[in-house]
């Protein structure tokens, strides 16, 4: 986690599903099609209501909404220091994001599927001159991420600045992002592994758009990996001899029982600057 909010994010209600209980065995009619699950929302589970950076002595205290989805996070330092994080709900979809302390807001919005298709960062308070950003999520058919597109919005119009390009192998489990960007910047990011599967709500995991592991730790990939997340992430950036070199080594080690994660160790590397890596130590209440 680079920083305390990165991934402390928000929870969407899973879908309750109706059964009709009428006729008799012979004249009963056909059952209607199940309505596919809403991608948007989480399995009841064990709820994690507290996360503590041990490194940094900080602490996120989660409440939730009576149906499970979360209602808000509080951060806490150990200067005294605190933080609100309220979440914003038409429905049963998560609509909005709003961080106390924070001039910009974040805004979701669905495809006719349930999916989350786009996720703009825009200015609380608006002015004809402010600027905002803006993800987009490309499905296939199978409902399967395969583009993240990242777009800078300014008055003089829209520009697409990057697009993450998702790989998966045979058994569907994704493997490796390439992201291009306008100015022909070019990176690969490599998933090695996956710790064992844990109750958590994806929302809590996601990233800050200013994280370079936003392409990873988004809702409809965090979704996708049902409950897992990376053991490994390795950023490799294109050279001016037009190969590719490690930039950055993630790994994470995490200690889960019965379905919950009890404490998660992150260890940053840059193999070309050795003296800058770190190590961090989170844990986890339910």
């Amino acid at each position: 986690m680079k920083t305390v909010h990165e991934r402390a994010l928000t929870a969407i209600l899973w879908v309750v599903l109706l059964f009709l209980n009428a006729c008799s065995k012979n004249d009963r009619p056909a059952p209607d099609p199940q309505p596919e699950p809403d991608e948007t929302v989480s399995k009841p589970g064990h709820l994690i209501r507290e996360i503590y950076w041990e490194t940094f002595n900080y602490k996120a205290a989660v409440s939730y909404r009576a149906d499970s989805s979360v209602d808000n996070i509080r951060y806490s330092g150990s200067s005294g220091q605190t933080e609100l994080k309220t979440h914003e709900y038409e429905g049963k979809m998560l609509s909005g994001i709003n961080l106390a302390s924070s001039l910009s807001k974040k805004i979701y919005e669905y495809d006719d599927n349930g999916r989350l298709r786009t996720v703009r960062q825009v200015k609380k308070n608006p002015g004809p001159y402010d600027n905002a950003q803006e993800l987009v999520f490309l499905y296939d058919d199978h409902g399967i991420v395969q583009k993240l597109e990242r777009y800078q919005i300014t008055p003089a119009g829209t520009r697409m600045t990057i697009v993450h390009h998702y790989e998966y192998d045979q058994a569907g489990e994704l493997t490796r992002i390439r992201t291009e960007q306008s100015d022909g910047y070019q990176t690969i990011t490599s998933l090695k592994g996956y710790s064992a599967g844990f109750d958590y709500d994806p929302w809590l995991f996601v990233e800050d758009f200013g994280s370079p592991d936003y392409a990873v730790y988004n809702f409809p990939i965090l979704h996708a990996l049902k409950g897992r997340l990376p053991l490994q992430i390795t950023y490799d950036v294109l050279e001016k001899d037009g190969s590719f070199k490690t930039e950055r080594i993630t790994t994470q080690q995490f200690q889960v029982e019965d379905k919950k994660i009890q404490k998660l160790k992150i260890a940053v590397r840059y193999p070309k600057f050795p003296e800058a890596g770190n190590d961090s130590e989170i844990s986890f209440k339910y």
